[in-house]
């Protein structure tokens, strides 16, 4: 090895090392926010993530469609708004997985599982086993994009897709926008590269407070356009929310 290349060597693991601890700094945090601080860790409802994703059913509809039958939940707070899905008739046939940073104080949520593991590693989900992806306003507080993309794209079948949402600068108000630039919390700009680079069809709404992000991933049996997917649920959302009260 040369002088030059050895020493560009060294640069990048030195660039690698400052990397990683970077988001060992921003984990570290956010389990303190979701331990300690009531209003990171919302808990979240069926319906509030139905309107928060713009619709759910055509996403599950196209995940029964996929080889594997598993949603994974990043981010899933306490996980009662997952559970709600899990044994609701929109759950059937599908098994839900969340992840967390921290244990969640409340009563173990039913009919599903949750693992403590963050998004840039997903640690414990296994490679091509994983259908659907949902992230609600949860990985935008990454500082690695990068990693949270792989890891995803790692987990995720041929076909499978992903909904998450972002929240949008100015629509919560100054009081919220000042505590999601303190947690640091990025819109989907970074995240959409990382999906684009690996040939991912993408579709973005933007609906009043939020973002939704639909990446689908090449191959599947059954092929599908993020437009379309995203479209279908948009569409539908007002017969979905009433169908929780009927």
């Amino acid at each position: 090895m040369s002088e030059f290349a050895f020493v560009q060597h060294a640069a990048l693991l030195e660039q690698e090392k400052n990397r990683r601890q970077q988001v060992a700094a921003k984990l570290k945090r956010l389990r303190e926010l979701e331990h300690n601080d009531p209003e990171f860790l919302r808990d979240s409802s069926f319906r509030d993530y139905l309107v928060s994703a713009g619709g759910l059913q055509a996403f599950l509809d196209h995940i029964r469609e996929t080889k594997s039958h598993k949603i994974l939940d990043i981010g899933t707070g306490t996980g009662k708004a997952l559970s709600q899905i899990a044994t609701s008739r929109a759950g059937e046939g599908l098994s839900f997985v969340g992840t967390a940073l921290t244990s969640p104080k409340t009563e173990k949520p039913t009919g599903i599982q949750i693992r403590l593991t963050a998004a840039e590693s997903l640690r414990g989900i296994q490679p091509d086993s994983v259908g659907g992806v949902l992230s609600i306003e949860s990985i935008g507080f990454s500082n690695a994009p990068e990693l949270v993309v792989a890891n995803i794209d790692r987990t995720l079948v041929d076909g499978g897709a992903i909904k998450a949402t972002f929240r949008k600068k100015g629509t919560y108000g100054k009081d919220w926008d000042k505590k999601y630039d303190k947690w640091d919390y990025s819109v989907h700009d970074p995240f959409t590269r990382e999906w684009s680079k690996l040939g991912y069809d993408l579709a973005v709404a933007e609906t009043g407070d939020d973002d939704i992000l639909v990446a689908v991933k090449p191959g599947g049996l059954k092929p599908i356009g993020a437009t379309e997917l995203l479209k279908a649920d948009i569409q539908t959302l007002p017969e979905q929310i009433e169908a929780l009260t009927s």
